[in-house]
């Protein structure tokens, strides 16, 4: 892939955006996007300082003119160090945007969590854990509007993660929660 440059990802991207309107699609389509800018060699030299501890974050690309639902997707990267108190994310959801990560170094666990009304009491729901997997160096995945996830580093080692928000999520109400009692609380 030496002749894929993250010039030519976004404009990739921003076709994907032009073509269709169906967040589903949109996510599906920059994944296969996502994987070849992955290969990129050298592809963050110089824009992300990757700390042995804590977190760094970067922002690649803003994009002010395509998006979903609204204009202004948004690309960058963050490397996050193994263990201590920034070792993962709690549980959360991108409100009406998707988000694609995928793994530039390293490895990721992500889940997925939803709401569970079991009997006999249907109007007690209960806050679960859907599913399991470690996103490996090169993989992509992606998560829909409302998905609830959560994301920690198991690489020994920081691992860094290349980001696409189909719509910048600062200032876009979302919610945190709680894994062990299942409260939601927005964020935005």
């Amino acid at each position: 892939m030496s002749d894929y440059s993250m010039e030519t990802f976004i404009e990739d991207v921003r076709k994907v955006f032009a073509e269709t309107d169906d967040a589903k699609a949109q996510a599906q389509a920059v994944c296969g996007h996502m994987t070849k800018l992955l290969q990129v060699p050298n592809l963050l030299d110089g824009k992300l300082d990757v700390p042995e501890t804590g977190t760094a974050t970067a922002s690649l690309y803003q994009d002010e003119d395509y998006g979903h639902p609204a204009p202004g997707f948004w690309l960058m990267c963050n490397a996050q160090a193994k263990g201590g108190a920034t070792a993962g994310v709690s549980p959360h959801d991108h409100g009406a945007s998707w988000v694609v990560y995928g793994v530039y170094k390293g490895a990721i666990q992500q889940s997925t969590w939803r709401w569970g009304f079991h009997e006999p009491d249907r109007t007690v729901p209960h806050f679960e854990q859907a599913a399991e997997w470690v996103q490996n160096q090169g993989e992509v995945a992606f998560f829909l509007p409302g998905v609830i996830h959560a994301q920690k580093n198991v690489f020994d080692g920081p691992s860094v993660v290349v980001r696409l928000e189909g719509q910048k999520l600062t200032g876009v109400i979302r919610h945190r929660y709680n894994a062990e009692t299942g409260a939601a609380t927005l964020y935005g």
